[in-house]
């Protein structure tokens, strides 16, 4: 434990949680929010944060005949979705860790973001209490392939960035995870473009996962992981069903993936083939969270306390700084220029837009002196309705790090029909999903000729005149690319901070808060040339019309009777007078022709632009398509190559273990033939000595026996001559005593 609260008290200090924030090192804008002081728009305050660190369990610690649960970790997860899953796990006692790639700087961890949620008031209803928690959860596991190319997971301990198959573990059935879960937030899109992305180590690892038969628990947004999954033309979840959520681009990045949009808000799916399943929540709200859980066998709670050894409190300071832009609007979610004729701008944002992006956009509009209206998405109340931006803490490198925007929006239902506008700008964060596939905000941006988004904002464009295949090229933060799978040639994938400038279609894109600056530039030139070409434009129709009705054109004379007064002169004079008058109708009718002609030359590079950017995209595409078949089957072959090796070496290895089954058999033969000649050899040799022995014995027995045979020979004679003897020395008493028997007889009784 004690280990544990000093990493969490490094990670705190690292990141500047509860000190005084700092200016980032492009100051230009935080220079500019906080001049607003002065006018006591800014204000700040302390807020007093709980940071909860999960560390997970460590590869030392688990035992993988159990489940095991996966977690796909990043920065800005929603608090929410993160904090009620890991204290159900930690309530169940059940296995987790973290998936995802560590900072060497602060010892692996990630944190979440502060009270900006997903879904919003949903989320408020379901636990009021749930404020100012920060959620912190440190990497376990690092997706990897082995050696053999085989996708693996490193333990974080084990994970060396210059050699990252060192201390790879290959999947298999006896290694992997029970269970795989993608949370909502602005996470989803910062896993697709850092981490899930086509070919990387993390979407092998669910598609690896996917084929072992693994269940996969989304929630909200976090969907998007796993449809991101697989190749750009194709999700590797096709074919499944997942929950509806309360933004429209849900329905539509279904129908993009081919994946069904079930109607309901908890559903679960069970894929026929592998036996995955994907249980779905859209929207994380009351008397849906328990049944989520439910499906996910993590039902019901205990009420036990986060175990010691992977948990620990924190609690910190962290001041926030708050710029009011309603008191520099008038109470109002409108800026009017000075100019009435001054070009309009529709800006939408909406909750927990993006600071930067907000401000940079609101800042050059006010100083180009153009008039513009902040719009959210519809709503049934007030004509204003209030919203806050995100906030970031703990990121140093973030130009407006611990500070917040505060607007006043007019919702695009209370927006007029009749109000015009030249162009619009959509901001991203969170935002773009409340405001894309709003009927009344389409209605505002298909009536305008210059459009532009940054970051997230494109999506909103999705659905309307922009956005349809072989159109304008755009970009987009690139996890945002699953949304634009059915017009893929257009999308660039881009570094971040840098913009798509569409002159032709009139569409400018940025792809990251900090590319921000440079699209509003293209933006604000493209509303001043765009006014400057309809200033031109009526200019022309106006000496047009003057030309038509020139004096001496059309049989008019200049000499005019009736009510009017007669002008005479004399003939010289009107002679010149005409000359005049032709030579400025020639003039004027030299100047429209030249005028044409220009709109014709301007008509056709703008279509020879047109069609050599067609070419250009068609170009790309083919060469993008190329590029990923070419891709694809070098991806193929080294699949096959890797597949036949392995198929090679497990041959090699089967037939290896054949041969020292076949050794240790014959040396198993070779000892028991060994054993045989010695037993032959003592058996040779007791049989020698046997025979020696019976030899011996047999000589001797002989020799006994002659012995024998020879003392009963001579005892025989000894005995006959006794007998003889007897004989004769007895038989005379003998014969004596037969004539006496009566004395014999007597003796006898």
């Amino acid at each position: 434990m004690e280990v544990l609260r000093a990493s969490a008290e490094k990670t705190l200090s690292v990141h500047g949680i509860g000190g005084t924030p700092s200016a980032p090192k492009t100051r230009e804008l935080w220079d500019r929010f906080h001049a607003g002081a002065g006018d006591n728009s800014v204000t700040s305050e302390r807020l007093t944060i709980e940071n909860r660190f999960y560390a997970g369990y460590r590869h030392s610690e688990i035992d993988w005949r159990k489940p095991v649960h996966g977690i796909f970790s990043n920065f800005k997860s929603d608090g929410m979705h993160m904090g009620m899953l890991v204290e159900r796990l930690e309530d169940m006692r059940e296995q987790y860790v973290f998936i995802g790639n560590p900072l060497g700087f602060n010892d692996g961890w990630h944190f979440t973001a502060v009270n900006d949620f997903e879904a919003s008031p949903e989320q408020e209803e379901l636990n009021p209490t749930w404020q100012n928690i920060r959620i912190w959860h440190r990497v376990n596991y690092v997706p990897a392939r082995t050696k053999d190319g085989l996708v693996a997971l490193v333990p974080r301990e084990e994970f060396d960035e210059s050699d990252q198959t060192k201390g790879a573990i290959a999947i298999d059935r006896t290694f992997k995870l029970t269970s795989c879960f993608s949370l909502g937030g602005l996470v989803a899109g910062t896993l697709l473009a850092n981490v899930v992305k086509q070919g990387s180590p993390s979407n092998e690892l669910v598609l690896k996962h996917l084929e072992l038969g693994t269940t996969f628990g989304s929630v909200g947004n976090g969907v998007g992981v796993f449809v991101g999954c697989g190749t750009y033309a194709k999700s590797a979840f096709s074919g499944f069903e997942i929950a509806s959520s309360k933004f429209a681009v849900t329905s539509h990045l279904g129908k993009v993936s081919d994946i069904t949009v079930a109607k309901r808000v908890v559903h679960p799916y069970k894929h026929a083939a592998t036996g995955s399943q994907l249980v779905s929540i859209g929207i994380w709200k009351k008397d849906a969270t328990e049944e989520w859980f439910g499906l996910l066998g993590l039902s019901p709670p205990s009420g036990r306390l986060p175990d010691s050894a992977r948990f620990v409190s924190k609690p910190s300071q962290d001041l926030m700084y708050t710029l009011d832009l309603r008191r520099t609007m008038k109470n109002s979610s409108s800026w009017n220029s000075a100019n009435s004729a001054q070009p309009r701008v529709a800006v939408f944002l909406d909750h927990a837009f993006d600071p930067v992006e907000a401000w940079s956009i609101v800042t050059r509009l006010m100083d180009e002196d153009l008039s513009f209206q902040l719009i959210s998405h519809k709503r049934y109340g007030p004509d204003l309705w209030p919203i806050y931006s995100e906030t970031v803490f703990g990121n140093a490198n973030y130009e407006l790090h611990d500070c917040r925007l505060q607007v006043a929006t007019t919702p695009a239902d209370k927006v007029a029909g009749s109000v015009h506008f030249d162009s619009f700008a959509v901001v991203g964060g969170q935002g773009p999903f409340y405001l894309a596939g709003d009927d009344c905000i389409k209605r505002i941006i298909n009536g305008v000729s210059i459009a532009s988004a940054v970051c997230h904002g494109p999506m909103t464009l999705i659905g309307t005149k922009w956005i349809y295949k072989d159109g304008p090229t755009i970009t987009a933060f690139n996890g945002c690319w699953i949304y634009f799978r059915h017009v893929l040639g257009q999308f660039q994938f881009l570094k971040p901070g840098e913009i798509v400038s569409d002159d032709v279609h009139k569409l400018y894109t940025g792809n990251a808060p900090r590319s921000s600056q440079v699209f509003v530039e293209q933006l604000v030139a493209a509303i001043r040339n765009g006014r400057r070409q309809t200033s031109c434009q009526a200019q022309a129709d106006n000496d047009a019309a003057r030309s038509s009705w020139a004096p001496g054109r059309s049989g008019i004379s200049l000499h005019h009777t009736g009510a009017l007064d007669v002008v005479t002169m004399s003939d010289r004079m009107g002679s010149l007078v005409r000359e005049v008058d032709d030579a400025e109708a020639r003039g004027l009718d030299q100047n429209c022709d030249h005028q044409r002609r220009i709109r014709q030359s301007e008509q056709k590079a703008a279509n020879v632009k047109m069609e050599l950017d067609a070419m250009e995209r068609r170009f790309a595409q083919e060469l993008r398509e190329a590029k990923c078949e070419a891709q694809r089957l070098v991806r193929d072959a080294e699949m096959q190559a890797r597949n036949r090796v392995r198929d090679s070496e497990m041959s090699l290895k089967a037939e290896q273990l054949l041969l020292q089954t076949a050794e240790k058999k014959l040396e198993k033969a070779q000892w028991q033939k060994n054993l045989c000649k010695r037993q032959a050899a003592n058996l040779e040799e007791h049989m020698g000595k046997s025979v020696h022995t019976s030899s011996g014995n047999r000589v001797k027995t002989q020799e006994h026996g002659s012995w024998r045979v020879e003392a009963v020979q001579q005892d025989e004679v000894r005995r006959q001559k006794e007998a003889k003897r007897f004989e004769a020395e007895e038989s005379p008493h003998l014969a004596a005593m037969s004539m006496r028997p009566g004395i014999i007889a007597g003796e006898l009784r």
